[in-house]
């Protein structure tokens, strides 16, 4: 088995956001592009009828949830690379 291989320097990772509204719910997708990888995050969000003039929030937790999601995805990506790597050095 051979160690993951590094991407080239200077690569950047590349993040898009997509809000949308459907009902009364707020959904948020981010994608992170990144070593030829896309890891996507999902978050939802539901507003009470009563609080049609906080859209915004609504907005604002579904893309926290997103967020989240993604960040999660990345520490457990990260941690099977930990591992794997280990195991090269361990052999």
């Amino acid at each position: 088995m051979q160690p993951p291989q590094s991407a080239p320097r200077g690569e950047k990772p590349t993040v898009s956001v997509i809000l949308d509204e459907f009902g009364q719910r707020s959904r948020a997708v981010v994608r992170l592009r990144w070593h030829g990888t896309t890891i996507v995050g999902r978050g939802l969000s539901r507003l009470d009828a009563c609080d049609e003039t906080e859209q915004p929030i609504g907005q604002k937790l579904a893309l926290a949830r997103a967020l989240s999601d993604l960040v999660r995805q990345v520490f457990v990506d990260a941690a099977s690379d930990i591992d794997a790597a280990s195991a090269l050095r361990s052999a």
